[in-house]
């Protein structure tokens, strides 16, 4: 254990607090920037304090907090900290969300949890890129062709490989021509078949009754 993590959590088990989180960042960033970064983490998770079901999240986004406005030793070294924190006190071996899609702004959102999921698993800035792209195509069309918008599941593997992947369903129309579309390219420049050369793993079924697409993005 690091001697920050030790001053803020000793060898206990107590439950972590946004405090401890501030303390933890302090060691390496001025006070005023740590407890900006935890105040808006919790802000990101739609809480008031930090609790077991939402630490995770709170971790993310303070790492995407570090990787975009930290000054880079200062980052690297409080970037270090949170990811010790995380396999102490988190332990988990994938981080995931499932968003419910039916508007722009529901697009726009996609993006932006994708950007922290990708960013969180440590993936480089151009494959953070693509799965935004990705993430905000499938998004798109959810709220353009199916029927009151559908879900877009989104997960980062952490090994066997690490991945990020993401599920895209709706309950219709479905999808007439599957290879039609899939050999086409898009209006927009990054439909289906654009989508599907731009992935190590793509899979796509579709009934009158609805249409589901797997995709995984190797880190």
């Amino acid at each position: 254990m690091s001697d920050a993590l030790h001053a803020c959590f000793g060898m206990s088990e107590k439950a972590v607090t946004a405090q401890d989180l501030i303390d933890l960042l302090g060691a390496h960033l001025p006070a005023p920037i740590a407890s900006t970064m935890v105040r808006r983490a919790l802000v990101r998770v739609r809480a008031s304090e930090i609790n077991e079901k939402n630490l995770p999240g709170v971790l993310d986004a303070i790492e995407v907090g570090l990787r975009l406005f930290a000054e880079p030793e200062q980052g690297r070294l409080a970037l270090s900290e949170v990811r010790k924190l995380r396999e102490q006190t988190v332990g988990a071996e994938q981080l995931e969300e499932l968003l419910r899609i039916r508007t722009v702004a529901d697009v726009h959102y996609a993006q932006l949890r994708t950007r922290e999921i990708a960013s969180a698993m440590g993936a480089r800035a151009f494959i953070i890129q693509k799965c935004m792209l990705i993430a905000g195509a499938l998004a798109d069309n959810l709220v353009a062709y199916a029927r009151g918008g559908g879900t877009l599941f989104i997960s980062g593997k952490k090994r066997n490989p690490a991945s990020i992947g993401m599920v895209s369903s709706d309950t219709g129309p479905g999808i007439h021509d599957i290879e039609a579309v899939l050999s086409s390219p898009s209006k927009s420049g990054f439909g289906l078949s654009k989508i599907k050369t731009s992935v190590d793993r793509f899979y796509i079924v579709s009934r009158p009754w609805g249409t589901r697409i797997e995709i995984q993005i190797s880190l």
